[in-house]
């Protein structure tokens, strides 16, 4: 809910504040090339970013080809899978909790699940995004390179 309220401001209320704040980052003016392209894309990558979740909510709203329904979607899959991964790991711990004995075992499942989400946190999404920013990098740079062979 705080994510789509910071959208909504974002576009609406907060709109010249956002854009002052952030229209000067060089990484938000790559983003607004590649979201004109696949915008639905972009928001997915924006949410499983390692950026704070305050940037890529208010960052999200100032890229027009981003709708409603594509921001909820990302925020969804990316909340959604965050949420059942943390409820599990508190229902495992209330568990060996209210034990007294030692003997639940290990959870194989849960294991697996942390270990996914260390691998996408650490290896996955960082990668994912230089990639991405090298490709906007690589796009940008004929352009500079035709205004300058045009001003000569």
């Amino acid at each position: 809910f705080r994510s789509a309220l910071a959208f909504g401001l974002g576009r609406g209320a907060l709109k010249t504040m956002v854009e002052n704040k952030l229209s000067k980052n060089p990484f938000l003016k790559l983003v607004q090339t590649s979201t004109k392209e696949n915008p639905l894309l972009v928001v997915i990558l924006i949410k499983l970013s390692c950026f704070p979740e305050t940037v890529k909510n208010f960052g999200s709203s100032m890229l027009e080809p981003i709708t409603w329904w594509m921001f909820v979607l990302a925020t969804g899959i990316h909340g959604w899978t965050f949420t059942a991964l943390w409820t599990y790991l508190g229902v495992d711990t209330a568990t060996r909790l209210k034990d007294t004995t030692d003997s639940v075992p290990a959870d194989l499942r849960l294991q697996v699940l942390l270990t996914l989400a260390l691998i996408n946190g650490c290896v996955v999404s960082p990668l994912s995004m230089f990639y991405w920013m090298k490709t906007l990098k690589k796009q940008r740079q004929p352009s500079q390179v035709r205004k300058r062979s045009k001003k000569k």
